[in-house]
């Protein structure tokens, strides 16, 4: 790609993502206010996730659909075939992955009020021992994988690339089901509902998609699958190690996460128990005192 191209591909990405996050958070921060709901001094942390949540979605989107065109439209050589679409996000992505992290840090100040009396590099490194593996997998894409990709790579795996952008799928999911907290929406079926899709999908489209990725490469250079890692660069093992161990992680604290969600599911809210001990009290009462009449 020219200088030109790479360019038109890069500054929307650098606009996009900041402009939506900054349009988003003005908008729930006066929908917030209208409904009365919640506290001025929760508004605006809470317009701030919200919107931050919504921005990845879109990000998500944009990859899913890169990585659906790219798989979809490669043909047989799927080592060296090119994807039309996949270089040029890639430009668009590298200023999302940077944006991301400093919207979380945001909302991470909001979340944390009495941080912000500290220093910034005393609230910057709060915030990445707080969340390490997120913060670090951005700066990681950002900084390497999409770099390696526009670079060094000179075309080649734009098939696999194609289905590691498929593990965005989970994310809408997971942002709503943030957001539904972040509200405290009391929807517990749509909580359950929404927690198994993201195990399904998570399970799918990150923990079997580097077995897969495997078995396809494996299946177009005629090796057996269990042979792939020796034929391979080293590197591409390593990143590839890295990301399963992440992805693992990941899905063992939404596995827990899911776990509550069912074990609280059909049990009655703490409200619901009150207002339930309430009538209960009130028709002993009320026999009591016919009792006595």
């Amino acid at each position: 790609m020219s200088v030109l191209l790479e360019l038109v591909c890069f500054i929307p990405g650098c606009v996009f993502f900041p402009g939506s996050f900054v349009c988003l958070r003005k908008y729930f921060r006066s929908r917030l206010q209208a409904r009365q709901k919640f506290q001025n001094d929760d508004i605006e942390g809470l317009a701030t996730a919200v919107a931050m949540r919504l921005t990845s979605v879109w990000n998500a989107l944009f990859m899913i659909m890169t990585g659906l065109i790219t798989i979809t439209t490669i043909g047989e050589d799927i080592t060296n075939d090119k994807s039309p679409v996949l270089v040029p996000y890639c430009y668009m992505g590298v200023p999302y992955m940077f944006y991301d992290v400093y919207a979380m840090f945001i909302t991470y100040q909001f979340e944390k009020p009495h941080i912000r009396k500290q220093s910034l590099f005393r609230q910057i490194l709060s915030y990445y021992l707080e969340s390490p593996m997120i913060t670090t997998h951005h700066l990681m894409v950002g900084i390497l994988l999409y770099p390696l990709v526009l670079y060094f790579l000179d075309g080649k795996g734009d098939f696999i690339l194609g289905i590691y952008f498929l593990t965005e799928c989970s994310t809408p999911f997971l942002s709503f089901r943030y957001i539904m907290k972040k509200l405290k929406l009391n929807m517990p079926t749509l909580f359950l509902v929404n927690d198994i899709c993201i195990l399904v999908i998570f399970f799918c489209c990150r923990i079997l998609m580097i077995p897969f990725s495997y078995w396809m490469y494996g299946r177009n250079v005629n090796v057996a699958f269990l042979d792939v890692p020796f034929v391979i660069p080293r590197m591409c093992n390593i990143l590839n190690f890295i990301i399963f161990i992440m992805q693992l992680v990941w899905f063992w604290m939404i596995v827990k996460a899911a776990a509550r969600v069912i074990s609280k599911f059909g049990k009655p809210s703490p409200s619901q128990e009150s207002n339930g001990k309430l009538r209960v009290e009130e028709v002993n009462s009320n026999h009591m005192h016919n009792k006595a009449e």
